[in-house]
């Protein structure tokens, strides 16, 4: 997040080039704060010299804007103006810069403050000469000093020139290593700034960051984190004003663009610098991220000076609209750092856009370490012959600024120290990876076109095979549905026999029927029940002469006297003498129903002579028993789909016979003997439900029930 210093802070500092109160300006890696006209020209001298940022209103990291502040209140400025303090007046070798005068802050910007300015920085005049030690002795310091906490001293070897990224030969380990086991903070954040490597590996292939996570030191990791996505991070703040984040491993923030509008021209300048190698890369977003500094710097400027132009009356120095000319860096980028500042903010907004883009594939694939650092000088020097083939081109402008006569002269004595390639005609350098890379993608498509082929094969054999597995799941569809209506007919058919059966039979006996004679003698006799049978369809009661001798009875009412009683019986035994010696030989059609008359038939008259009054009533209860077995698998055999019941329904009848065999004469009252023909008939009501070869297990259930309560009743009575 942004942080800001409050006008309290700034009272006490000065400004280190002219001694103005108030400064509102820093730069990075030369330690020092600024005031504004100071500040315009260390602007004019370029990023390479003095990295320039508002103390107020640009972003700063805690940690920078505290090792700033800390090193320059402990002396920073004096590394910078040794020769003109007063230890170094007595010095013989400087009798040339020991009067020179700092300016002050009414002093002229031009020509007073600006070569003050450019003598102290550039030719590094007015600096502490080490003539006495080589760049071996230079590094070795560093490599010392990083382990302690004087950063000014580091800050001193820096400027002197020893290198960031120096490697100790015995260990294969950096500065930067250094100061990250030791937990030197300040130390870490001065070598970034310089351009110390953050994912150089030492000989146990440790990183600083790998380092710091060892030793525990979470403040260092979360920082040095921080430094991996410099630039980045600065882009994204540069867009939408917010920074990712990193703890939370959000690397990325990347907002969308609506209605940008670019030209042909530079749409064909996207396309070429995403197609560019990790080196090129690193180069083009060390370009962007100084464009955006310069465009933030710029905008912060113009604010500025509106606001003292509006308090002053008057216009003061106006800073440069594009990069100042780099002499480290090769030529063609010097021109695409110009062509950066001529894109509009829609044009730069798309390419900062399409650059976090790429800078985010990149980090997603391999050698992320050469996308994250694109300022690592190392790197950058490396890549400097291999690119200027690809970018020198005389279609760039050439850099608007004049650099000064010193700079020109040590420039052209650079430039004829290089050998300067020509442009291939061919251009056979550029097409050898571009060939590559097309060799590649044709391989990969002729192996997804072959492998859809086969897969189109093997839809079309599938396709083939499910047709002929649903011809034949219809042949069984239809086939079964064939079968299913041979069956109901068969079964409507074994149903119609039944019933016409039923029918030609006198299976129950209406309410206050009477068995008549042909004499019409009639005696009252007891109603056994309302609308009960007597006895089920396979015994039908015939009313024919054969009653002619018991003629002089008759059903009739309920009638009360004792001596009707014995009549009573007689009719009912006689009754079932009937039904069994009635002749069934023209009813037999091999139905479910003939067979169990048949054998029931039997079965009763054996034990009708068996029958003795010896029979005691723990046979009943122990027939009871055998009943409610058999009435609960009938339940159980009914809740199946297709449910067999034909030997549970004989069971149940088995004992149903057992138990009225089983009553003693003796117990045969009136009651009892209603009691059993009730048994009796219900016993008919759940074999008849059972026959219908459509059986409703409801009524079947609910005929078990009404057989078992008859039954229990039974039971009870004869207690």
């Amino acid at each position: 997040m942004s942080t800001l210093l409050n006008h309290t802070t700034l009272s006490s500092w000065k400004c280190a080039d002219c001694d103005a109160e108030k400064p509102t300006w820093a730069s990075i890696n030369l330690a020092v704060l600024l005031c504004s006209d100071c500040a315009s020209i260390h602007r004019d001298l370029g990023r390479h010299i003095s990295q320039l940022v508002s103390l107020q209103k640009s972003y700063w990291s805690p940690y920078r804007l505290e090792l700033i502040l800390y090193l320059y209140s402990n002396g920073s400025n004096n590394i910078w103006e040794y020769f003109l303090s007063e230890s170094s007046r007595t010095d013989q070798s400087n009798i040339n810069i020991r009067h020179f005068v700092k300016p002050k802050p009414e002093s002229a910007i031009t020509p007073t403050k600006e070569k003050y300015i450019r003598d102290k920085y550039s030719e590094k005049k007015f600096a502490s000469k080490t003539t006495n030690e080589s760049q071996n002795d230079l590094d070795m310091q560093l490599f010392a000093c990083v382990r302690t906490s004087h950063v000014e001293t580091t800050l001193r070897l820096l400027i002197h020139g020893a290198n960031p990224n120096y490697v100790n030969c015995e260990t294969g380990e950096t500065p930067l290593h250094v100061a990250t086991r030791e937990g030197q903070l300040k130390q870490v954040e001065l070598l970034c700034i310089y351009g110390a490597n953050l994912f150089f590996e030492n000989n146990k292939e440790e990183t600083p960051k790998r380092i710091s996570k060892e030793n525990g030191n979470m403040e260092l990791l979360s920082r040095l984190l921080e430094l991996e996505f410099e630039i980045s991070d600065k882009i994204s703040w540069f867009l939408c004003g917010k920074m990712p984040s990193h703890d939370k491993n959000c690397h990325f923030l990347i907002p969308d663009i609506v209605g940008s509008h670019l030209t042909e021209k530079q749409k064909r300048v996207l396309m070429k610098y995403t197609n560019q190698n990790n080196e090129s890369f690193a180069s083009i977003s060390q370009d962007i991220f100084d464009e955006v500094e310069r465009r933030i710097n710029e905008k912060i400027w113009y604010a500025e000076i509106k606001e003292r132009h509006e308090k002053l009356g008057s216009i003061v120095n106006v800073m440069a609209s594009f990069l100042p000319l780099n002499p480290i860096i090769p030529s063609f980028r010097n021109q695409r750092r110009q062509k950066l500042a001529k894109f509009d903010t829609n044009a730069f907004v798309y390419l900062l856009v399409c650059h976090l883009k790429e800078t985010k594939r990149r980090f997603n694939g391999e050698n992320k370490e050469n996308i994250l650092r694109g300022n690592v000088e190392k790197e950058t020097r490396q890549s400097q012959k291999s690119s200027e083939k690809h970018f020198s081109s005389n279609d760039y402008d050439e850099c608007a600024s004049v650099p000064s006569p010193d700079l020109l002269a040590k420039l052209n004595e650079k430039k004829l120290s290089y050998t300067l390639p020509k442009i291939p005609q061919n251009n056979n350098d550029l097409q050898v990876p571009l060939t590559k890379e097309v060799e590649i993608l044709q391989d990969i498509i002729k192996k997804q076109t072959q492998t859809i082929n086969n897969l189109s094969d093997l839809v079309v054999t599938l396709s083939r095979e499910v047709k002929i597995m649903q011809d034949k799941v219809e042949h069984v569809v239809e086939d079964n549905t064939t079968l299913q209506d041979d069956l109901s007919r068969l079964r409507a058919h074994v149903y119609m026999k039944d019933t016409q059966f039923a029918n030609q039979t006198n299976a129950f006996i209406p309410k206050n029927a009477s068995f008549q004679s042909n004499n019409s003698h009639s005696s009252n006799v007891p109603n056994i029940s309302n609308n009960t049978p007597l006895s089920n369809a396979n015994f039908p009661i015939q009313r024919n002469s054969t009653m002619a001798q018991n003629s002089n009875n008759t059903y009739k009412g309920h009638v009360s006297p004792e001596n009707n009683e014995i009549n009573y019986i007689r009719n009912v035994e006689y009754n079932e003498k009937i039904v069994t010696s009635h002749n069934i030989q023209a009813q037999k059609d091999n139905s479910y129903i003939n067979i169990l008359s048949e054998q029931r038939a039997q079965s009763r008259n054996e034990k009708s002579r068996s029958k003795k009054d010896g029979f005691t009533k723990g046979k009943i209860v122990r027939f009871v028993d055998d009943l409610t077995s058999a009435i609960r698998s009938l339940q159980t055999e009914l809740l199946k789909s297709t449910p067999y019941v034909y030997p549970h329904c004989e069971a149940v009848n088995a004992v149903v016979f057992n138990i009225l065999d089983s009553v003693p004469k003796s117990l045969q009252r009136k009651t009892v003997l209603l009691l059993m023909q009730k048994l009796e008939n219900s016993m008919y009501r759940l074999e008849s439900i059972c026959s219908n070869p459509n059986i409703n297990v409801h009524e079947a259930s609910l005929a078990a029930f009404a057989l078992a309560l008859a039954a229990k009743n039974l039971f009870i009575t004869c207690e």
